[in-house]
């Protein structure tokens, strides 16, 4: 959601200004929100979900670099470099496919 909000803040034209301030707003509500998600996360997360590229690619700080310097607009990479930090979780993953553990 934090993509998209930051696509409906960059996409307005003039006439739709205000939608491109709302969009601002979304975007730093789900930083803020991303932000708390990863804090949580920490420890409890399975290797493989951190593991499958649905967190961070190796792609997400450049692409987010790029977009923020092409837009204007502030993209917190700080969330990028927690989730590129996460931990998993120690003991065996109820959920995770047979013979994966979290570590």
């Amino acid at each position: 959601m934090k993509e998209h909000a930051l696509f409906l803040s960059v996409g307005f034209l003039p006439p739709g200004a205000s939608f491109a301030g709302e969009g601002l707003r979304f975007l730093q509500q789900f930083e803020k929100l991303l932000a708390r998600v990863v804090a949580l996360s920490d420890g409890i997360v399975c290797r493989p979900v951190l593991d499958s590229g649905e967190v961070v690619t190796p792609f997400t700080a450049c692409a987010e670099e790029q977009t923020q310097r092409l837009t204007g607009v502030r993209i917190d990479g700080g969330l990028t470099a927690r989730e590129k930090g996460l931990r998993p979780r120690d003991e065996t993953c109820s959920g995770c496919p047979p013979g994966r553990s979290g570590s």
